[in-house]
């Protein structure tokens, strides 16, 4: 699915409170896209990280309440439960995740409930992930927790696409006529132990960033654009 067409998917998608998990390799623009599609659908955004949470993240923290323990929300949680306006809980990186996370997420994505807490109405799930392939630390996704969404689109850079959304954002016009002699360096991903980077939209927009400065290719700015550097 090229951006577009995930833009408008996720434009129903998010008012419909339907959960959306997105796959592709790391630099296509998942998060952005994302980002957007809030910001086109008038709906918050809460980010989280569940490769750095702990299952105690999605059910609560344990506590003496009166004569007994119970599960009390704090953090993202607790604003999921109280939202009082459209809000996407957008789960990035989710299979890089370890399984007893996963299962925690798992609870709130389908029965919108844990520990006696409901999910507001007003809460949408979308989740990204990198593919195994990509060796980004993914170690996969638990088959229940996938089922739990009701579609698994994967997103692939479109050339066309890129061009509006650079001519948009201030890419300098000899980048983006770069681009269109050489649409295969807009994504030649190819995954190395070495610390070399690939061709992909984050890496090309971050020549583009690297160009603003004015730098000469002596003083740091790449020379050429066949591996654009990342941050």
């Amino acid at each position: 699915m090229k951006p577009s067409d995930l833009s408008n998917l996720l434009s129903q998608a998010i008012p419909a409170r339907m959960p959306v998990l997105i796959k592709g390799a790391p630099g296509v623009g998942k998060t952005d896209i994302v980002t957007q599609a809030c910001q086109a659908t008038g709906t918050e955004l809460v980010v989280s990280h569940p490769v750095v949470d702990e299952p105690v993240d999605y059910k609560g923290m344990p506590a003496i309440k009166d004569d007994h323990a119970e599960f009390l929300p704090f953090g993202s949680l607790r604003r999921l439960i109280e939202a009082q306006h459209p809000t996407v809980y957008f789960m990035d990186d989710l299979g890089q995740a370890p399984p007893t996370v996963q299962a925690a997420a798992m609870q709130l994505i389908l029965a919108r409930r844990i520990n006696g807490y409901q999910v507001s109405g007003q809460v949408t799930f979308i989740a990204a992930t990198n593919r195994k392939k990509d060796k980004a630390g993914v170690s996969g996704i638990l088959e229940p927790v996938k089922s739990r969404f009701v579609t698994i689109v994967e997103l692939e850079p479109d050339l066309d696409d890129w061009i509006r959304w650079a001519a948009l954002n201030s890419v300098p016009a000899e980048l983006i006529a770069f681009i269109r002699f050489r649409p295969q360096l807009l994504f030649e991903f190819a995954p190395s132990v070495d610390m070399t980077n690939s061709p992909c939209p984050r890496t090309v927009h971050n020549v583009a960033r690297l160009m603003a400065l004015g730098l000469s290719g002596q003083h740091g700015c790449p020379g050429r654009l066949r591996q654009p550097y990342s941050r």
